[in-house]
């Protein structure tokens, strides 16, 4: 266990996660006893003026948006030249290790995780901001088993300065939207599309679109049509069904529009399929749901 104090009261105790921005540790404050998770950015991304101000946007992003399916920040701090944003533990994991661990989820757990998700993303859009890194490994769970969305590294905001190039596609690959794929700016309907393929891997364990490299991944992505979820099992409900072809439409026009709407559709979705065809199944009506 290490000793390492960070700013005179936060104890380094595991590192939990790294990546290309850097470094995530489970901590302690000494003076509180509170168990917290401090991110702390790689030297190389400190020294880029653009690097530093996405991390300095993304705490004060966070700050903003107070919702229980957000993770919440307590602090942002520069100590001898290392930046560190100091927030909520969530002790539950990752949905990424739940869905590996697991495979395909129970139609009740992954309609109550949606839920939780939609909302936190329908706080994001109505503070004008595009999440645009909608992943398994960005959805985080306390220990009451709650929900949470994570890692607003590159989420664009409305009301400021763009900090990526015109043009620059930035997310993870096997959840761009057709539209970012061919140039076009990420919006509302781009992280819509993004929690649809996270709805489907929670509903099958499988990404739709993930192939071997780039070109093929998008190619597939542009002109692949989704695999039916049917092919997988037979107990999801057809409300359920019809709600993630309307997140899942190539022509952001005929997606479902909002997060907000995902959420009210997703209180319609019964626990298991009923009987009957799925025929009747219509596209989801924005009026009806709101």
């Amino acid at each position: 266990m290490s000793e390492t104090l960070v700013h005179e009261r936060y104890r380094l105790v595991e590192l939990i996660g790294k990546g290309g921005v850097g470094e995530v540790w489970k901590a302690e404050n000494v003076n509180t006893g509170q168990t917290v998770a401090i991110k702390k950015i790689h030297p190389t991304i400190a020294r880029d003026e653009v690097g530093l101000k996405r991390f300095e946007r993304e705490a004060n992003l966070l700050h903003q948006l107070d919702h229980p399916n957000i993770i919440h920040v307590l602090a942002f701090f520069e100590e001898r030249g290392h930046y560190y944003l100091v927030m909520q533990y969530m002790s539950g994991g990752s949905l990424y290790e739940l869905v590996r661990h697991k495979g395909a989820l129970p139609i009740p757990e992954v309609r109550r995780i949606g839920l939780g998700v939609s909302k936190g993303l329908a706080q994001a859009h109505r503070m004008g901001i595009v999440h645009r890194d909608i992943k398994l490994e960005n959805i985080l769970f306390d220990e009451d088993d709650t929900p949470a969305l994570t890692d607003f590294g590159f989420a664009r905001y409305e009301g400021g300065t763009a900090l990526t190039k015109t043009g620059f596609v930035v997310g993870t690959l096997n959840y761009l939207s057709p539209e970012e794929c061919q140039g076009y700016r990420a919006d509302e309907r781009s992280d819509i599309w993004r929690l649809g393929i996270l709805f489907y891997e929670m509903l099958t364990g499988a990404s739709p679109f993930e192939r071997q490299g780039l070109e093929q991944t998008i190619t597939a992505i542009l002109t692949e049509p989704v695999p039916p979820l049917t092919q997988y099992r037979a107990d999801i409900p057809g409300e359920l069904l019809n709600l993630v072809d309307v997140m899942l439409q190539k022509d952001p026009g005929y997606r479902i529009s909002s997060a907000r709407l995902v959420a009210s559709a997703l209180k319609l979705v019964p626990d298991t399929a009923r009987r009957g065809s799925l025929d009747d199944l219509r596209p989801v009506d924005e009026a009806a749901t709101s």
